[in-house]
């Protein structure tokens, strides 16, 4: 689950998916994530995402050659400002519209 949410904030960084609400809409009914978790970027909030970023940091280390556990540097940045994807993508519009 961690490295889906990885991924997801990669596809974010990329660009692929204009806001988290995009990538929970796709894995909802695309794939039948469950929609009282409301998707694999809220979810990641829920569970906080410093937790996720050191789990992840933590099966790189056992598993070097596994890529998918490289983290993201927007899972980085909010998870260094102990802030939520939602209340970091909110501000981020905010600031990209002055």
């Amino acid at each position: 689950m961690y490295a889906l949410v990885n991924e997801g904030f990669k596809i974010l960084e990329e660009g692929i998916a204009t806001r988290p609400s995009d990538i929970d809409v796709v894995y909802i009914y695309g794939y039948g994530f469950p929609p009282y978790l409301g998707g694999p970027m809220h979810w990641a909030d829920t569970v906080g995402l410093g937790k996720i970023r050191d789990a992840l940091l933590k099966y790189g280390r056992l598993y070097p050659k596994q890529r998918q556990f490289e983290v993201s540097k927007l899972l980085n940045t909010c998870a260094d400002r102990k802030t939520t994807l939602a209340k970091y993508w909110k501000k981020r519009g905010k600031e990209s519209k002055l």
